[in-house]
């Protein structure tokens, strides 16, 4: 799923989303991840105990599957939460409200958290608006409804786009791409919804729920108190880390895209495993 999102000039061999494969000599496990369509995690079945590669996971996804990987001596973690341990059911607790706010724009990735949220709001009663982004990767889904999907989501899903409305009214809640709104639906409705007339905004509540990047729309709004951020999780929490690190055994743990600055904490959570490469010995 993940090669078919590629440009048609790339050259692409893909691995299985499960299942195991030698390359050169080497046996590499992969499993479905939870975090977007295609995503795996990497098991490197080396002699010293094995590696594991965790890349961008959750298994807290109503929609992606979470594989549950094989034991290894060294795991790369996906930290990129840091030391966050908040959990998806409070983030859905604090997003909820604006489901009913008269109105409200999501700028998020088709190709990850933004089917799943635009489903969650229609099994919470409202019908939502997504552009034609969405629907592409929700079609995307559907073709590989049994690897790319949890049970019983494919139904949920087309009842989804036979209801979903078009993006355009304000007073619908809306699910465009993209996640930073740089560019796609989520940029033309950002630039006719974000300004502020007045004392008060003049379109619709906008919220972001991925990362910030600086020099973005998404930031500038955000700071400017035209937009909110309230994150939906889609990397794992610190308490799911450290349940990962006990259930896989690992002794030396690399802890990735994650701020140097929880290193002192990543440790406390871990141990006895030893942060590879942050821990190094002295002399």
């Amino acid at each position: 799923l993940a090669a078919r999102l590629l440009p048609p000039t790339v050259a692409a061999l893909p691995l299985p989303v499960r299942g195991t494969v030698g390359i050169q000599g080497v046996p590499v496990t992969t499993g479905r991840s939870g975090h977007a369509p295609g995503g795996v995690w990497i098991h490197l079945g080396t002699e010293d105990g094995g590696i594991l590669y965790m890349g961008d996971h959750s298994d807290e996804s109503a929609l992606f599957p979470f594989d549950p990987p094989p034991p290894a001596r060294r795991v790369i973690l996906d930290a990129s939460y840091g030391l966050d341990d908040t959990p998806q059911v409070e983030r859905l607790a604090a997003l909820k409200p604006f489901l009913h706010a008269g109105g409200a724009l999501f700028p998020v990735a088709a190709d990850g958290r933004g089917p799943e949220m635009a489903l969650w709001a229609l099994e919470h009663g409202v019908v939502p608006a997504i552009d034609d982004a969405h629907r592409a990767a929700i079609a995307h889904l559907l073709a590989e409804a049994d690897t790319a999907l949890r049970p019983g989501v494919e139904e949920r899903l087309r009842r989804l786009l036979d209801r979903a409305k078009a993006p355009g009214d304000p007073r619908d809640v809306t699910f465009a791409a993209g996640p930073n709104a740089t560019s796609g639906t989520a940029a033309e409705l950002v630039e006719r919804w974000g300004g502020v007339d007045g004392p008060e905004p003049s379109g619709p509540e906008i919220i972001f729920t991925g990362y910030l990047a600086a020099g973005t729309p998404s930031r500038t709004l955000v700071d400017a108190g035209r937009a909110r951020y309230l994150r939906w999780n889609v990397h794992p929490t610190l308490r799911q880390l450290t349940a990962l690190v006990d259930a896989t055994g690992a002794e030396l743990v690399l802890p990735a895209f994650g701020d140097i600055r929880h290193r002192e904490g990543w440790r406390a959570a871990f141990t006895p495993a030893i942060l590879e490469g942050l821990d190094a010995p002295e002399g």
